[in-house]
């Protein structure tokens, strides 16, 4: 059905575009006939384009800065000040062709370009790196307030002057130039939320505000501009979810379940499941100023600061089951296996090793700050030009992690012990996704639910800090070479992650019910997750009256997960711009070389345990430094065979280095039989790749355009983590070591077209529709084998199919837009998940916006108003591991509202 539609939809838009085509032909070999300028519609000439109606202006800017490129890109850009096409700007992004986003909180978050994943996909702010809260290199783009962005650039074939680090895709984002916009400008949005879910869960509300205010304005005959901007979201952070653990395999000793799972062809068993809801709240302000400076024409200087500072809170209350796999310890009984796994029965408790049953109440709390800017300057003779640049970014993130668990108990007299046998959970795992699950105890009875563990796991400090430095120059010759263009950067970064952890735990005898004042309603679930009754209560209460708080500290395991990278990247270029003739056919374009030289020292801790120690651990910090120098060339040509027409061929090499975490070079090794070690990797090689792009683009007007691309990427290596044996470990002896390592690459090769139209030529009221298609088709055969996983698996990243679809009207000021977005089911980023690889399950997003802006000659006029909706059908979040029949987790986050206005004078 899926298909149908989809075919369908793109065969009308074809037809309409076609049409379109004919229609507006015939009205220009009529000379009789006057053009109209009316607002509705769209007026073009070699300068200017003019589109009112927002998507359809954001469309037409988009297009526009497409067309006059010098290499492939894709743009998401702005129709006016503060007024992106998307709730965020990650949304409007991942509508671009072969653009692929991950989700989280229900917000769309990393971007994939291409089929490769976030680790190849670099991001830039202003044509800078930027600093980034995560262990990698990946950026978080929920973190970044559209408000204050006037759009992005997809960049997808590289030049010898951009900074090299995409082998997907290189995103820049940009913020407002003030001499752009030619005028005083003061811009305000305010606008309410309301998730629909955030009804039925605790410790959320469902309502909450964006707001923004913008003020630009030019001085002294235009010569100097400024800008500032101001945002602040504040909203629920809701989700309710289901979720099965990786599996593992099935002992090779017979045990009493033997028969059973042999009769239902079971050979794997989940290491558990967990249920429950998540609330709280996401805070996060954001702050753009920039100085532009053009005193001659000669002379031109801009300075800008970005600042995001993202706070949430997100406590979570359900049930998790842990032991499932403890075979030897677990009667399994009405057991249904699916592709090999356990995946529906009854499991009960029949030893202290076995199955365990918890309430938890938990709680992740992050505080992320993200400053960046830098200072631009630029001179020109006319002959030679001359650009210096400096960039900072600096990253801050603290996040933890706490738990507390409850668990079953029965009563020696008045004394507590651990219930060892008897529980039993029913559950299923093919409930249209959603697990299923039913317990013989009552899991909300304080009396016999006692808190006996405290976890903090994870306490993490994230310091990420960049120094860039920058100087070009552009040598003007004429003819058919141009220009030459060479110049020099160094970047100097240094990241830190810092972890720490916590645990408590009271002996059985001394576990005693949570005190009554401490405790909370029962939960039973939200949205269509539901689950028996389970004990909630106030989290710090407990941990303050139960355990007697916590401080989170560097145990010695810690150690070498806490690591230090300093990498500093020292790269030239020379690149010529050359414009000529063939055949009477103009072509235009560039060709370069950048060297980029990278030295990076990565500072931990080695800790060994085993015979060669005594069995007592020894810590020993150290540093390895490793040094890579890479070539890189490129070519971009632009043919112009018509007026309207493109055709784009490109050639290049490129690289993305290693995700920071994975250069960590701590080390944990252990010798208790089988030496084995478990670390990072410093010497890592980055990914390389070359590439080949080949682009048609037609142009018809501004609102009527198509493209059409194909790609080729020779991948010399994929970055995955293994384990290799037999390879002396660090402290010199031979075993087992599980490491980040490059392995084999492969190719990767796609088409993406897109499609826009103005459908002017259909009678009123309905010229007023338009349509916006895109749809990429994604192929690799590049096969990874993870550690911990048997098989091989695809490339990470890789949706094969992705389609957008937009439909708006637009009339005198009143606009609607349909949004329809999906994506293929693809694997994660691999080595996380012991047991089996994760794959997220396709995805369809439909979102709807509707806004009225009134029209000049109203007094009213400059203000709109607005109503937008996320998530319209409700489309929940889904995982499974290698088959589609054996489901990971199910999680929703409702429909989302935004409903508000925006004002502009």
């Amino acid at each position: 059905m899926r298909k149908f539609a989809l075919t369908s939809v793109s065969l009308f838009a074809i037809a309409a575009w076609s049409t379109g085509a004919m229609a507006q032909n015939q009205a220009a070999g009529n000379d009789s006939k006057e053009v109209s300028q009316a607002s509705d519609e769209a007026v073009e000439d070699e300068e200017t384009i003019v589109v009112v109606g927002s998507f359809q202006a954001a469309l037409a800017n988009a297009f526009k800065e497409k067309r006059n490129a010098d290499q492939v890109v894709d743009v998401v850009s702005a129709e006016d000040l503060g007024k992106l096409p998307d709730i965020s700007i990650a949304e409007a992004i991942a509508r671009l062709p072969g653009v692929v986003a991950n989700r989280d909180r229900g917000n769309a978050t990393e971007l994939s370009v291409r089929g490769l994943g976030p680790n190849l996909t670099s991001t830039l702010l202003n044509g800078r790196e930027l600093a980034t809260g995560e262990n990698s290199r990946n950026i978080r783009y929920e973190t970044y307030p559209a408000e204050l962005l006037r759009g992005a650039y997809v960049f997808k074939s590289p030049k010898a002057d951009n900074v090299e680090g995409g082998i997907g895709g290189t995103i820049d984002l940009r913020t407002v130039r003030p001499l752009d916009i030619g005028e005083r400008r003061i811009v305000a949005n305010l606008r309410g939320s309301y998730f629909d879910l955030a009804d039925d869960v605790r410790d959320t509300k469902s309502f909450g505000y964006t707001g923004s205010i913008s003020y630009v304005d030019q001085f002294f005959d235009d010569t100097l501009g400024v800008v500032l901007s101001y945002a602040r979201r504040k909203q629920p952070t809701v989700s309710t979810a289901t979720s099965v653990f990786a599996s593992a395999p099935r002992s090779v000793f017979g045990n009493a379940n033997t028969a059973a799972f042999d009769a239902a062809g079971i050979e794997r068993l989940p290491f558990g499941f967990d249920v429950g809801v998540r609330g709280g709240d996401d805070t996060r302000n954001g702050v753009v100023a920039a100085v532009q400076w053009k005193p001659s024409g000669s002379f031109e200087l801009n300075a800008d600061f970005f600042y995001s500072g993202v706070d949430f809170t997100n406590p979570s209350q359900g049930i998790r089951i842990e032991g499932v796999n403890s075979e030897f310890g677990n009667l399994y009984t009405g057991i249904t296996g699916t592709d090999g796994s356990l995946t529906a029965g009854t499991i009960t408790q029949t030893a202290n090793f076995g199955m365990s049953i918890s309430n938890v109440n938990e709680r992740y709390t992050l505080n992320d700050d993200s400053y960046s800017g830098g200072v631009n300057a630029a001179w020109s003779s006319g002959i030679l030009s001359l650009e210096g640049d400096f960039g900072y970014s600096r990253n801050r993130r603290d996040a933890e992690f706490v738990s507390v668990e409850t668990e079953l108990h029965g009563f020696f007299g008045t004394t507590p012990f651990q219930l060892s046998s008897g529980p039993s959970v029913t559950f299923s795992t093919l409930s249209n996704g959603r697990s299923v699950f039913a317990f013989n105890r009552d899991l909300s009875d304080p009396a016999i639910n006692l808190p006996s563990q405290l976890r903090v796991p994870d306490s993490d400090t994230i310091v990420d800090e960049i120094y860039s430095y920058a100087l070009n120059a552009r040598l003007e010759l004429g003819g058919f070479l141009k220009s030459i263009d060479f110049g020099a950067r160094y970047s100097d970064r240094q990241k830190s992650l810092v972890a720490r952890s916590a645990f408590g735990f009271i002996n059985e005898a001394n576990r005693t019910p949570v005190p009554s004042n401490l405790l909370r309603p029962p939960l039973v679930g939200a949205g269509s997750v539901a689950f028996p009754p389970s004990l909630a209560f106030d989290l710090d209460g407990v941990i303050d009256q139960v355990f007697g708080g916590y401080t989170a500290v560097q145990a010695n395991f810690n150690l070498p997960e806490s690591w230090v990278v300093e990498e500093d990247i020292i790269s030239g270029f020379a690149l010529a711009n050359f414009e000529g003739s063939l055949g009477g056919m103009r072509f235009t374009g560039n060709v370069g070389l950048r060297v980029a030289k990278t030295e990076t020292v990565s500072s931990s801790t080695f800790l060994e345990n085993g015979a060669g120690t005594g069995f007592v651990e020894v810590l020993t910090p150290f540093s390895v430094k490793n040094t890579f120098t890479d070539v890189l060339p490129s070519l971009n040509i632009a043919f112009f065979p018509g007026e309207n027409h493109i055709i784009r061929i490109g050639a290049s090499k490129a690289i993305s280095r290693a995700p920071l975490d994975d250069l960590n070079a701590g080390v944990s090794e252990f010798n208790f039989g089988t030496p084995e070690a478990f670390g990072g990797n410093p010497l890592l090689e980055p990914f390389r790749a070359n590439q080949l792009d080949l682009t048609y683009e037609w142009y018809r007007n501004a609102s009527s355009v198509f493209t059409l691309s194909a790609f080729y990427k020779d991948v010399d290596t994929f970055i995955v983590r293994q384990t290799q044996s037999g390879v002396t470990l660090p402290s010199g002896i031979t075993g087992n070591f599980t490491q980040p390592v490059n392995g084999k690459g492969g190719n990767i090769k796609g088409v993406e077209a897109a499609v826009s139209q103005g459908l002017t030529f259909l009678p009123e009221p309905l010229n007023g529709l338009g349509v916006y298609l895109n749809y990429s088709r994604i192929d690799s055969n590049i096969k990874v084998d993870p550690a911990f996983v048997e098989g091989v698996f695809p490339l990470p990243g890789l949706a094969k199919n992705t389609f957008n679809a937009q439909v708006w009207y637009y009339k005198s000021g009143f606009e609607a837009r349909l949004g329809y977005r999906y994506n293929d089911a693809y694997a994660t980023e691999l080595g996380d998940v012991p047991g089996q690889v994760l794959f997220s399950d396709a995805a369809e997003v439909v979102d709807f916006q509707m806004s009225y802006e009134f029209q000049p000659g109203s007094s009213l006029k400059g203000l709109k108003l607005l109503l937008q909706a996320n998530n319209l059908t409700n489309a929940p979040f889904e995982t499974y591991y290698g088959s589609k029949g054996v489901r990971g987790k199910y999680e929703e986050f409702g429909r989302r509202y935004w409903f508000g206005a925006s004002y502009s004078f």
